[in-house]
């Protein structure tokens, strides 16, 4: 930071006032929270910018993708069901199933989904 001397030369001033920081921009932050999962695992732990571990959450299946989008936890997996959860409590909020399971719900074959899938667990 600058700083000025008591003068009141008019160049001086000019030159101080124009010299001066601008503030800070005020905009979106980007999210405090990541995901993060090892290849050929089924779980997916959220963590916060320190690496302070919010929540750890298995799938039924491998992942293929896991990322947060505002305050969801969107999770892909190998067979290709999706999952969305809520970031900060790891609840579960929507499951959709893999193509091949919905069109055997769809024509009669397999059995409905259940409200929570199973094999899916939160360890806090």
């Amino acid at each position: 930071m600058q700083t000025i001397k008591s003068s009141w030369h008019e160049d001086r001033f000019a030159a101080s006032c124009s010299n001066r920081r601008h503030s800070k921009k005020n905009g979106p932050r980007p999210s405090a929270l990541y995901a993060e999962y090892k290849l050929n695992t089924d779980k997916v732990t959220v963590f916060t910018r320190r690496r302070r571990e919010v929540f750890t959450r298995r799938f039924c299946d491998t992942i293929r993708s896991a990322r947060i989008e505002g305050d969801d936890l969107r999770v892909e997996t190998v067979n290709g069901s999706r999952y969305m959860c809520d970031a900060v409590t790891g609840e579960l909020l929507e499951a959709w199933p893999a193509a091949e399971t919905a069109a055997e719900t769809a024509s009669g074959k397999g059995s409905a989904i259940p409200e929570t899938p199973a094999g899916i667990t939160v360890a806090a």
